[in-house]
């Protein structure tokens, strides 16, 4: 029997979770929660798991004892959905992996500017005119001063298109990752941040990579048409990419002969299921246009192509021949 509990259920006892947490429930609120509480087995486990992580936790940070997070004029103002998708995501965790979650600081996703949850996208204006968009489950930060216009990429994946500084005098664009520090050279292009290096994809222009340990010498300015990955100490080898490579701003993933795994691993970071595949399936690549925002659809049409078999719970899929 799976011990599993369905990820709307465990959204919505985040919510309740929060709202409690913000101060008393009317009368009508509490039959509400009671109701809800009361309508079925899961219902009750998801809730004792939502009591479990606050006593372990000591209660939620006091930023979530507002409605919405006020920020900062020149900051987006997050949205209470976005932190009730990533408490639901916590909930998700095993009791056990709470202790390694507290690790990770609530401001990872708290405290940035732009966030996504997983499975969203948003774009983003900024003050220059320069646009940003936001891949799943990404963080960002802003900072534009007198001397330099910079982005922080906490975590996920962005893509850029910069416009002139009309400032003067004008102000490099810089993003900084935990690898080092790009600086845009009248481009367009995408940076993802990965658990250990950073991935550079350049579509107009040129970017200037400079890895944090790293002399000037060192450094290389990337071209059009051109991707590479960079740690704190050095820089790989580039390879040729294109505008496919940026099909997740239309909600798609483009794969040519992209081996499986791979293609399970792009898809899983759209979604709270969890992909394995059999070793049968190993092997195979996979070709087409899949939608990232329809893991069912996408699974559909792999089976389909490949005469896989696909097995799904709420929280985890088995592809197999």
């Amino acid at each position: 029997m799976s011990h599993s509990i369905d990820h709307r259920i465990l959204e919505e006892a985040a919510q309740w979770m929060t709202q409690i947490q913000e101060g008393s429930l009317t009368q009508a609120q509490q039959l509400q929660f009671e109701q809800w509480r009361n309508q079925s087995q899961e219902h009750l486990r998801a809730w004792k798991r939502a009591e479990r992580l606050l006593f372990k936790m000591g209660g939620l940070p006091p930023a979530l004892a507002h409605a919405t997070l006020e920020r900062e004029s020149s900051h987006l103002k997050q949205s209470r959905r976005t932190i009730v998708r990533s408490m639901a995501s916590v909930l998700a965790l095993a009791p056990l992996g709470w202790l390694l979650w507290r690790h990770k600081p609530w401001y990872e996703w708290l405290a940035s500017d732009y966030v996504t949850a997983i499975g969203e996208r948003a774009e983003v204006a900024l003050a220059d005119g320069s646009r940003v968009d936001l891949n799943t489950d990404t963080a960002l930060d802003v900072y534009y001063s007198r001397t330099e216009r910079l982005l922080r990429l906490r975590q996920g994946e962005i893509h850029v298109a910069t416009q002139a500084d009309t400032h003067n005098p004008v102000r490099p664009f810089l993003i900084q990752t935990q690898q080092g520090v790009l600086e845009a050279l009248g481009t367009r292009f995408s940076v993802r941040q990965t658990l250990h290096d950073t991935l550079l994809g350049v579509y107009e222009g040129a970017v200037q990579i400079r890895p944090s340990d790293t002399e000037a010498s060192g450094y290389r300015t990337i071209g059009a048409g051109q991707k590479v990955r960079f740690t704190s100490r050095a820089i790989e080898t580039t390879s040729p990419t294109s505008d496919a490579a940026t099909a997740w701003r239309n909600g798609l993933l483009m794969a040519d002969e992209m081996p499986l795994p791979q293609w399970a691993a792009e898809l899983a970071r759209y979604s709270h299921q969890t992909i394995e595949i059999h070793a049968s399936a190993q092997h195979l690549r996979v070709s087409g246009a899949f939608p990232t925002n329809d893991l069912p659809q996408a699974l559909r049409m792999l089976a389909h192509i490949h005469r896989l078999r696909i097995r799904t719970d709420s929280q985890k899929v088995w592809i197999e021949r």
